[in-house]
């Protein structure tokens, strides 16, 4: 006997749960990394600027991973 495959009428897709944080809930902690990426982006944007030059933030991120 042959089957037919499920049409989308038959079967039901669940829709995941989105997950909602708590307003009053802590943020997640910074590693050190992280502190040092936002202080070097400023560095590196305060050199830019007084260069007359604007990078965006990706081509930034990319000069601090150098």
């Amino acid at each position: 006997p042959m089957t037919t495959p499920p049409t989308p009428s038959t079967k039901a897709k669940k829709k995941p749960v989105k997950y909602c944080k708590a307003p009053q809930a802590p943020k997640r902690f910074k590693s050190a990394f992280i502190f040092f990426t936002m202080e070097r982006h400023k560095q590196i944007r305060g050199e830019l600027e007084r260069k007359g030059l604007a990078d965006k933030t990706p081509d930034v991120a990319k000069m601090i991973s150098e």
